[in-house]
């Protein structure tokens, strides 16, 4: 996994809760452990990041929802 995305997918779990306070059911797009942008579409935080120059493999958008049990684990180190 790039280690940006492994970055931003610890940022997100860690900034979750309140994630899930201030922007429940929004996407959340991040490039390696900073938050850019929380948008109402996947599309439109893509969009952003691309016209912004970054690569595919240098950003993330999720979805703001609780974790569940099932998902799987992301590695914390890079």
């Amino acid at each position: 996994m790039p280690p940006m995305i492994v970055l931003a997918c610890n940022a997100f779990r860690r900034e979750l809760p309140e994630l899930l306070r201030d922007h429940p059911r929004r996407w959340v797009a991040y490039h390696g452990d900073r938050r850019l942008a929380v948008g109402g579409t996947k599309t439109a935080l893509y969009q952003d990041c691309l016209r912004r120059g970054m690569a595919r493999d240098q950003f993330l958008v999720l979805f703001v929802e609780p974790e569940r049990d099932d998902e799987i684990e992301v590695p914390i180190d890079v």
